[in-house]
């Protein structure tokens, strides 16, 4: 048994190690959320796995203006229902703050 969960965990590891492939509904929700980020159409009720995921890829990569961009445009009737969101929002003010202080 020790030996399969240090296989497991190596496995794991190496997979962690690899860059993230986005799938098709990935980069479906991506692009609505690039048309999101420009201002180009207002956030909606519809919009919350593409923030999401757009909210996740920006995390990922670092992207943190984008990140607290998106976040002050987030209705606050939002996070409040979806976890994931509440939790890239409070990122996102920590990392305003952060970047206030120096």
């Amino acid at each position: 048994m020790g030996e399969v969960l240090r296989a497991i965990s190596a496995l794991r590891k190496f997979c962690l190690t690899l860059p993230h492939a986005a799938t098709p509904e990935e980069v479906r929700r991506l692009d609505r959320f690039e048309r999101l980020r420009e201002g180009a159409v207002p956030l909606n009720e519809e919009d919350l796995e593409a923030l999401r995921t757009g909210l996740r890829q920006c995390w990922r990569s670092r992207d943190t203006q984008t990140l607290r961009q998106m976040a002050a445009r987030i209705p606050a009737a939002f996070p409040e229902r979806d976890r994931w969101l509440q939790s890239f929002v409070v990122a996102a003010r920590e990392q305003s703050k952060s970047t206030a202080r120096g």
